[in-house]
Formats: C-alpha cells, structure tokens, sequence
C-alpha cells in the first residue's frame, strides 16, 4: 500500500517537473527565465532519478538511479543559487561562476563513478522496507564535499535574504523574496529531514513537488520574470519608428510592428531569411547605407543603418527608420515662411525704391527749378546714360564692372550729377554770358559740393553701393580722360567708370542744346567734337560705344526736343 503511494506520488512529481519544464519554456527569454529553465531541467532529471530508484529491483538498477539523482542534483543547487540572486538583483563574480562549475562538475564526476572507487561511497547495499527498495551506503569525502556545497549554496541565499529584509526598502517585496527562498531551500529541508528521521522512502521529491509548484506561482502570478525585458519589448513593438535587424551576412533576424507597417513583405519573412531576396530598397539601404524618404500614408520615415558589435566583431545591423513628418512640416514650413518674408521684403524694398526715386527726382526737380539756363539737362542726360549702359552691355565692355546692381544704382543716381549746383549762387547759375575766371572758379565747386551734399544726406543708407556711386558721380563727372579736369584732375582709370560715363552725355547734352550764351551745335557737329576728344577729354572705349549708338542718340535728341 505504501509502496502504491510512493510510485503514484513520484510519478505525479515527474509530471509535474516535465510541465515546468514546458511552462518555464514560454517565459519570456531573458536572463532569469534561461537560469530557471536549466534548473527545472535538472530538477526534472532528480525526480526521474527518484522515479527509477523506488522501482529498483537490483543493487545495480538501484545504483544507476542514484547517479542520475545526482546528475540533477548537482547542476540544480547552483543554478537556483544563480536564478536567486539574479531575481534580487544580484550578480555573481565570474571567478566563483567558473569555481563552483568545476566543483559541480568534479562532484558529478565522482557521484557518476561512484560503483568504480571508493571516494564517493565506501560502500552501498540493496535494501527493501515496506516494499520500498533503496541504498544503504556508507560516504566517503565525495559525499561529504557534496553536502558541504549544497548546505553552502543554502547559507548563501539565506545571508542574502537576511540582508534584503534589513533594508526598508527593496526592488522585490520582502513576502516574494521569502516564498522563493522557502521553495528553493525546501529540498534541502526535506533531505535533512529523511537522514534525520530515517524515513523509509524519500522526501525530496516532496520537496522538489512543493518548490516547482511555488515557483511556478511566482512566475504566473508575480511576474519573476524580468520585468525589464517585457517592458523593451512593449516599447520595441509599440514604437512609432521602424526597427529591423539582420546579422553580418544580411540574414533577417526580426523587426516590431511599424517595420512590418512600412515594409509589408517583412510579414512573410521567415528567420534568417537574406534581405536580398525580400525587398531591393531595404537591400539598397543596408549595404550602400542610402538616406532616402519613405512615405507613408500621412507620415514619412528616413532610414539610419547602426552597426551591432561585440567585442570589436561586426555581427549585425540595426536599421531604424525613424519618424520624420514633424521634421518635415517644419522645414515646409520654414521654406513658405522663407518664401513668403522674401515677398515681403521684395514688395517693401520695391516701395522704397520707388519712394527713392521719389527723392531723387525731387532733388534733380529742385536744381532744374534753380538752374534755368540749363532746364531739362538732367532729364536728357539720365536718357542719354540709359542708352549708352544698353550699349555697353550689348557689346559685352566693361562686362566685369557692369553688373545688375551697378547698372540699377547707375541708372538711378545719373539725375544726382548735378546736386552740387543747389550751393551756386543764382547769379552765377543763371548767368546769361560767359563765366569769369572767378566765377568759373565758384562753379567748379558744385561738383565738391554735390559730393558733400550726398555725404550728408545718403550716407546713411544701408545700400551703401548706391551712396557711393552717387557720391562719384556728382564729384568726377567733370574728370578728364587725360588728367586736365577738376576738382582732383584724375586721368583714365582713375575715374570712376560712372563718371566717365556721364562725362561723354553731358558733354554731348550741353553742346546740343541752345543756352542763352550760345545757340545749339548741329548733332553731326557735336559726335565729331566727341570723336576729336577720344583720349583726351573721354575714355576711348565709350566714345567708340557712344558712335557705335550714333542712331539710338540721334532719334532721341529729335524725340526730347518734340516734347519741349
């Protein structure tokens, strides 16, 4: 009857350690779990060894189960010592690792060899109680090493667990870590007790029964798991970015739910699967390492490839594709606000240009209205430029100088030559006869004075190019091309290129045009005093520009008389 009991209750045990096997199989696979699942293996193993020992009918059967008893447990002891610590957070030195490994293993060796030697066991007999059949043995110092390890590993969990409880507060609750510490101490309590008790069967797998089922508990119920691991996993799968990784030959080895989302291909990719054969933009991204944008419904994500190393070896990559769209709207959005500032700067730079030219034309207004003798000069000479800079361009001189910026203030500040004038005197400035030396003298300075003018009144402009060439202008365009002009008698070069410019249409304006010393000069006359001058009054380049563009000039000259 007892006997019945006995092999129906071990079996149930073995049942039940072969279902934490499987049970521990589906944890998640972390540290932890891998340390539990190698020690229900082995427990198993102890269990089976029960299983085969009770049903001995032989010394040499018995024996044989008593060596796999301690294949189980000799590895077990020091895995659940591992799988303790590492659920308190805990981390064993490697040194002691690889000591009680080989302690284990030595142990195991002599417990396997036991029937060849007498280190072990100095001697074992066959008995039978109550129809129960076991080992009579007598240890030898295999033994006792054996049990000096296993108490040892005991003591070790239960310092650690003193030194848990003596903190206030701990990563795991003091109840969790005392019911672990129970169940994995409980076989060692159950050993003790049948040495102790002398009992006619084996408690142990009673032990083994109690503490699987408490840590299966633990497991379900509690979560002894690493918590940790689910919780990356969670994110991994619930991110917003795409992940994929793949080992050093470009073999797939998985990826969360929004790379599936991006790549649909990667649903029916099986592991170790060559990227390759699945998708050739993926492929193009992982080996040329190529930055594109992969739109997405709404959203649109930029692959980076991240190298994965271990110990300075290249085993795989990361490929993240990360959420761009907020990224993007804001440069799209930088980009039209961009646009639309240019706009607004180009509609308000065009009203101040215009309110520019505004004053500009106030100011030649203001000098025609002073200088009657010389009426409508400005208008015709700003004509007169207008046509000659056209020349210029279409001919291709002085293409290095003559730049859109420079041609636009040219054109604008030519009515500005004579802004000096406004400091002459009205009896020199309308004076209807020849000049006196003195009064010569006192005109000459209006082009001084117009610079002087300009210094005042625009030198604070950001356009400081516009300012500077107005200021020449009005300074220069009395120079000569051989260095007899005033105020500073400059000669070729030297002269601002503006200035020499408006030295020829002013001179060809005065002479043109009637004045009350003096009647107007036949065009035909005028161009060959122009030509006579070339080199010498004029830079030579513009004057052959200037005949080039004779017809222009002539039809304009009849077309502003027309108007008068």
């Amino acid at each position: 009857m007892l006997y019945q009991f006995v092999i129906y209750s071990y079996s149930a045990c073995l049942i039940v350690s072969i279902v934490c096997i499987m049970l521990m199989a589906r944890q998640k696979p972390s540290e932890p779990q891998q340390t539990a699942f190698c020690a229900t293996i082995f427990i198993s193993i102890s269990v089976l060894g029960y299983w085969f020992l009770v049903q001995a009918d032989n010394l040499q059967t018995a024996v044989m189960s008593q060596k796999v008893i301690y294949i189980g447990a000799t590895q077990s002891y020091f895995l659940m010592l591992k799988f303790y610590m590492n659920y308190c957070h805990l981390r064993m030195k490697k040194w002691a690792q690889y000591t009680f490994s080989i302690i284990n293993t030595a142990i195991m060796g002599l417990a396997l060899t036991c029937d060849k030697h007498k280190l072990f066991y100095k001697d074992v007999s066959f008995e039978t109680h109550n129809g129960i059949t076991s080992i009579a043995k007598v240890y030898g110092i295999g033994h006792s090493l054996y049990l000096i390890t296993m108490i040892f590993y005991v003591v070790w969990m239960f310092v650690i667990t003193i030194m848990l409880m003596g903190k206030k507060k701990t990563r795991k609750g003091h109840k969790d870590t005392l019911m672990l510490f129970a169940a994995i101490s409980l076989p060692t309590v159950t050993y003790i007790m049948e040495k102790v008790q002398n009992y006619s069967f084996y408690l142990v797998p009673y032990g083994i029964f109690i503490a699987e089922i408490t840590i299966l508990y633990l497991v379900y119920e509690i979560g002894i798991y690493d918590f940790n691991d689910t919780a990356r996993e969670f994110a991994y799968d619930t991110l917003d970015d795409g992940v994929l990784t793949i080992d050093d030959m470009y073999r797939f080895k998985g990826c969360n739910n929004k790379a599936r989302e991006l790549f649909p291909c990667l649903s029916t990719v099986v592991l170790d699967d060559s990227i390759g054969s699945v998708d050739d933009t993926l492929f193009d991204v992982i080996v040329n390492h190529t930055i594109m944008d992969i739109p997405v419904g709404k959203r649109v994500y930029q692959p980076e490839v991240k190298k994965i190393e271990y110990k300075g070896k290249l085993k795989g990559y990361v490929i993240w594709f990360y959420d761009v769209t907020a990224e993007r709207d804001r440069t799209k959005i930088l980009h039209n606000y961009q646009k639309d500032l240019e706009h607004e700067v180009s509609i308000k730079t065009a009203k101040l240009q215009e309110v520019q030219e505004k004053v500009i034309i106030g100011f030649a207004n203001v000098i025609e209205s002073r200088d009657i003798v010389t009426g409508g000069h400005i208008k015709r000479t700003s004509t007169y430029v207008n046509i000659l800079i056209d020349g210029l361009i279409k001919d291709g001189i002085y293409t290095n100088m003559l730049t859109p910026s420079y041609i636009s203030h040219i054109r604008l500040a030519a009515p500005l030559h004579d802004i000096g004038k406004m400091s002459v005197p009205d009896s020199i400035l309308n004076k209807n006869g020849k000049f006196t030396l003195e009064e010569f003298e006192i005109m000459k300075k209006h082009t001084t004075m117009g610079a002087q003018i300009i210094d005042e009144s625009l030198s604070g402009l950001e356009d400081l190019e516009y300012y500077h060439l107005a200021r020449e202008l009005a300074l220069y365009h009395h120079e000569k091309w051989n260095g007899t002009g005033y105020p500073e008698g400059l000669a070729g070069e030297e002269i601002p290129l503006c200035a020499r410019i408006m030295a020829v249409v002013d001179v060809f304006d005065a002479l043109v045009s009637a004045r009350p010393y003096k009647p107007s000069f036949p065009v035909q006359t005028v161009f060959k005093i122009i030509e006579n001058e070339r080199g010498k009054q004029f830079d030579p380049v513009l004057v052959d520009c200037f005949l080039k563009i004779r017809p222009q000039i002539e039809k304009k000259v009849i077309e502003l008389k027309n108007e008068k």
